[in-house]
């Protein structure tokens, strides 16, 4: 019983993430005037249907993905109101609208979580954690005092302590540029970092302070904390293509949706125990990725579609749907290569638990 409720908690979840992407494509559409044939959610043959107006809805067998489905947009239409008879600024908006809703929904998860955070962790030492090895800690050493707030490591503004841990946890040699403030004066100091071989990682030693929560500072640091997922994410994805992280750590459907399964089991089960937290954190992770990721000038996406409608701008004619058709089959074709590789990853994964 368990599993079932996992399996369809987490399919609910996802539905509601490419729910929430499509709204945006639809809701852009219908602003500007985009006449929208079909809002679906879900692949595949239908199961429910209904609309009596311009526009049909339906509720598909296969809950993954979805599509809104505008006249003109994939083919030359003589509608006045369709997607290719727009504006270039409309179809740019309409275009990106599905993912600025997917970030649009993750600040505003932020902004929730940290209202529920009575205190804040924020870059300013409160005290010092000595290393094994020595009596004083890195930044002590390099001549920090208890009340210094971090402002940059390496030239990357920290406004949380978790920017701080983000960027020492990514060096890969010892010495790192800290600019603190000490009063009103701002300075640049070099710290030679120490090396924690439980966590593997390069830390300055220092104990953050934690400042109460208000109303103010949950907006303030509700997207700060946006911002912070927001370059976790990008980050990533550069790291990804760049080769410094490994494609096998690449989840695919069945890794999400069974991590969302799983976090769902945890919310139902242990609701005392950061199962609704541990619930929304996933949920949070998702919908940026999706909104990102969407916005990658890559043929099939969004950002795709986008930078055909910055070259159309900057030649000044339109280019042939037929050819940007077969731009977009191609991408598509990769990205389906990229799902079955990112599902065998997690086939893998299962077999090796």
């Amino acid at each position: 019983m368990t599993l079932i409720i996992q399996i369809i908690g987490a399919l609910i979840i996802f539905s509601l993430l490419v729910f929430i992407h499509e709204l945006g494509h639809f809701g852009a559409a219908r602003l500007f005037g985009v006449k929208v044939n079909e809002f679906a959610i879900g692949m595949g043959p239908a199961i429910f249907k209904w609309g009596k107006g311009e526009t049909k809805y339906a509720i598909r067998c296969i809950p993954l993905g979805g599509s809104c489905t505008m006249e003109g947009e994939d083919e030359t239409s003589d509608n006045p109101r369709s997607f290719n008879h727009a504006k270039r600024w409309h179809k740019i908006v309409i275009l990106a609208a599905g993912a600025i809703l997917n970030l649009l929904s993750g600040l505003v998860v932020c902004v929730i979580m940290v209202a529920n955070t009575p205190t804040l962790p924020v870059p300013i030492i409160d005290g010092f954690a000595p290393a094994e090895v020595v009596q004083e800690s890195a930044v002590q050493q390099a001549g920090l005092q208890v009340g210094d707030e971090i402002l940059r490591v390496n030239g990357t503004r920290t406004h949380l302590h978790v920017d701080v841990i983000f960027e020492t946890m990514r060096m890969k040699s010892s010495e790192v540029d800290v600019t603190y403030r000490r009063g009103e004066e701002v300075s640049t100091i070099r710290v030679n970092m120490d090396y924690n071989e439980e966590q593997q990682r390069y830390m300055l030693g220092y104990v953050s302070r934690a400042i109460p929560n208000s109303f103010l500072r949950t907006l303030k640091y509700g997207t700060y904390e946006f911002i912070f997922v927001c370059r976790q994410i990008t980050t990533s994805l550069v790291d990804l293509v760049t080769g410094k992280l490994n494609f096998s750590n690449v989840s695919g459907p069945v890794g999400i949706v069974g991590e969302l399964g799983s976090a769902v089991g945890d919310a139902v089960t242990q609701p005392d125990s950061g199962g609704w937290w541990n619930l929304t954190t996933l949920f949070l992770l998702i919908t940026i990725n999706l909104g990102i990721f969407n916005l990658i000038p890559f043929p099939a996406l969004d950002g795709g579609r986008i930078f055909f409608v910055l070259v159309e701008a900057i030649r000044r004619k339109p280019i042939s749907p037929e050819k940007e058709g077969v731009v977009h089959f191609v991408g598509f074709a990769l990205l389906i290569l990229l799902v079955l590789f990112a599902t065998g990853n997690d086939i893998v994964r299962i077999v090796h638990s």
